[in-house]
């Protein structure tokens, strides 16, 4: 980032003495987010510091939207953070070298800084694993209620390289485990909302279906939080 420090201690002063200059070229949402008084303010309950990425959803249209959540702290936050971007000219994330891509798995977001750019203006956002940054025309930020995390599991057989399913709710992938005698691991993901959608509206993902499908799925959309052994898979 230009302006916000982020070495040895965390300091948004330089950015904030710079944001009343910056005000002409800034669009009016962009502006307005970033000079809240809460956005940098670390002990209050609208700072965007320690929010996590929790959901992510695109526009299937050029230069549409893209709209990002993310989940409050508990011990620190009042609700989450909801920013819908207008006019996206792009959307890029990276996690630190080494690790797998997957907004779940930036961590916290430490801060943020939005500059004027020839398209309006540029919001990037530094995370303890990774960067996402997004240029856009303009956009609008707010705080709302709370959304709890949804979950959903996945069932890998015992020696297979992709999972046999993934289901809403534990007590349909436990019928299933237990209908077919299946051996192996279930694993409980936390998911973002669009992700968890995706899994009522498609159900049971068989593996007659692409295995990318799959797999791309828990790799972008899902942590996992749990795990349980199914037959001799236990064993050992």
């Amino acid at each position: 980032m230009r302006y916000v420090q982020l070495a040895d201690m965390l300091d948004p002063g330089p950015y904030l003495a710079v944001l009343g200059e910056l005000e002409r070229d800034l669009p009016d949402g962009a502006f307005r987010f970033a000079s809240d008084p809460d956005h940098y303010d670390f002990y209050g309950p609208r700072c965007v510091h320690d929010l996590e990425l929790a959901a992510v959803e695109l526009s299937d249209e050029p230069n549409g939207t893209v709209e990002l959540r993310f989940a409050g702290n508990q011990w620190k936050h009042e609700g989450d953070l909801l920013i819908r971007y207008f006019g996206l000219e792009s959307c890029d994330l990276g996690s630190g070298p080494g690790r797998p891509a997957g907004h779940r798995l930036l961590g916290d977001l430490i801060l943020d800084e939005i500059l004027p750019h020839e398209s309006g203006a540029q919001h990037e956002m530094v995370f303890e694993a990774g960067t996402v940054r997004i240029v856009c025309e303009d956009l609008n930020a707010r705080w709302v209620d709370h959304v709890p995390d949804q979950y959903v599991y996945v069932f890998t057989p015992k020696g297979a390289t992709y999972p046999a399913g993934i289901w809403n709710t534990e007590s349909e992938a436990g019928t299933w485990i237990v209908t077919h005698g299946a051996v192996g691991m279930l694993s409980k993901y936390a998911v973002g909302l669009s992700a968890h959608q995706a899994v009522v509206d498609l159900g049971l993902l068989r593996l007659d279906r692409p295995e990318r499908e799959t797999v791309e799925f828990i790799r972008n959309f899902t942590s996992a939080v749990d795990h349980w052994h199914f037959g001799d898979a236990a064993e050992g």
